[in-house]
């Protein structure tokens, strides 16, 4: 995604929350923030923007930029697109790789021509180096285009061999605040969940995002928290 693209998809999110002030100016005050990122290189992630956020004096939680309220959020659609352009830059910064032909200059059937035998196992003994060292820099080139590791959605799971996702740094703080609720809840001996006090009707007992999570965990198994 090109910076263009970026400023174009602000520009659409300031004219759909119009006279929303308080929208618009976290809308403002994130563009800044994320252009300001990618200016210097850094990465733009949700907690990494947060933070510069509140050093700049504006307050916003990290649940409600992730939450994605069905594709709604302008924030999380801002921050996204901005860590898109990053990206796109940082690879048309990194350095070209140059293809190398993949016929070899030399065959074993020129090495078989040979008469001088010196001379052959010379450029025999060159022959392996160079086939060495062309297979590891092809493996190299290959290490270096790999994808990096993104956070997938819920809803874009697919069945997996064992479990190869990610959660995200957001996710794993809803399941870390899970774990060090004040004394409402905890673990037996044998790992089941109980109430330590009893617990009035409609108390609220995880952070927002507790289902998403485990769903994402269950579905990577090809299984459903609905059953």
């Amino acid at each position: 995604m090109e910076k263009q693209q970026v400023t174009q998809l602000y520009g659409l999110l300031v004219e759909e929350n119009k006279g929303k002030q308080s929208k618009l100016m976290k809308l403002n005050a994130i563009h800044k923030i994320c252009e300001g990122l990618a200016g210097k290189g850094l990465p733009i992630e949700i907690a990494n923007v947060v933070k510069h956020l509140a050093l700049n004096g504006t307050q916003i939680s990290k649940q409600s930029i992730y939450n994605k309220q069905g594709d709604a959020n302008p924030y999380r659609k801002l921050v996204d697109a901005w860590a898109k352009y990053s990206v796109y830059e940082k690879q048309k910064k990194s350095p070209q790789t140059i293809n190398v032909a993949t016929e070899s200059f030399l065959t074993t059937q020129d090495l078989a021509e040979i008469k001088n035998p010196v001379l052959k196992y010379k450029l025999s003994m060159l022959y392996s180096e160079v086939t060495a060292l062309r297979s590891q820099n092809n493996m190299l080139r290959d290490i270096r285009t790999l994808h990096a590791i993104q956070t997938v959605p819920v809803a874009e799971i697919e069945v997996t061999d064992g479990h190869k996702f990610i959660l995200d740094e957001y996710e794993i703080e809803i399941l870390e605040s899970f774990k060090n609720l004040d004394g409402t809840l905890s673990f037996n001996e044998d790992g089941r969940l109980f109430a330590k006090t009893s617990i009035p009707r409609g108390t609220l007992l995880s952070t927002d995002g507790l289902k998403d999570v485990i769903q994402k965990v269950l579905k990577s198994y090809g299984k459903d928290i609905n059953g």
